[in-house]
């Protein structure tokens, strides 16, 4: 057994012996509602490490979010796009476009859109009349291809890496906010006793560095 996984082996009995004393014992993990971090879903995160030289047990960086993949600007106006990497973007059915009537003529001779979906808008003094077209996305099948390309193309690969890149920025949020406890004094009684073992530090302000040492 190596040295760090005794020391998490005596860390784990010590915590269970005090909290039979201080504390009403939890019975899930979910219960550790200050810090719990299982090594397993740890290592595939981006900004992580673990098992470092003297003592180290975790390292966390702190991660910036990515926005998601600009598309291009020909199905732009036909989808809406959130920084939520579990949202995938929505398709509008339709767009509204403000044209003159002969522009709007030729839309309807090239079969993009029919007379049932123009809107006269008040005519403008000394100037063409307008009217509003909507544009239904399956008058248009190469751009209904494009927007679901970029879907499951581009923004599928940016989705999956930025899943794991706000998993690690929640640890570091984490740790973060639970070095600011232990300076504040805001914690029981078994977890500041666990602290004293685990120590968290803050190894560089300016780089945005969290260790965790045992």
């Amino acid at each position: 057994m190596t040295g760090e996984l005794l020391g998490l082996c005596e860390l784990t009995q010590y915590v269970e012996e005090l909290s039979k004393v201080v504390e009403r014992p939890y019975l899930r993990s979910s219960q550790y509602t200050f810090l719990f971090l299982e090594e397993g879903g740890l290592k595939d995160l981006p900004s992580i490490a673990l098992n470092l030289p003297e003592g180290v047990w975790l390292r966390a960086e702190r991660v910036v979010p990515s926005p998601p993949p600009e598309p291009d600007a020909s199905i732009k106006p036909w989808i809406t796009i959130t920084s939520d990497p579990t949202k995938p973007p929505s398709i509008k059915d339709h767009v509204v476009i403000t044209t003159t009537a002969p522009e709007a003529a030729k839309w309807i001779t090239l079969g993009r859109t029919s007379l049932a979906d123009l809107r006269p808008r008040p005519p403008k003094a000394g100037g063409d009349s307008e009217v509003d077209v909507f544009l239904r996305l399956n008058a248009f099948p190469e751009l209904g291809n494009r927007v679901q390309a970029y879907i499951d193309g581009p923004w599928s690969a940016w989705a999956a890496k930025e899943k794991t890149r706000r998993a690690a920025k929640t640890i570091y949020e984490k740790l973060f906010s639970l070095q600011k406890s232990i300076e504040s004094g805001a914690l029981s009684l078994a977890s500041k006793s666990l602290l004293s073992l685990l120590s968290i530090s803050i190894s560089s302000e300016r780089l945005g560095k969290l260790s965790a040492l045992i």
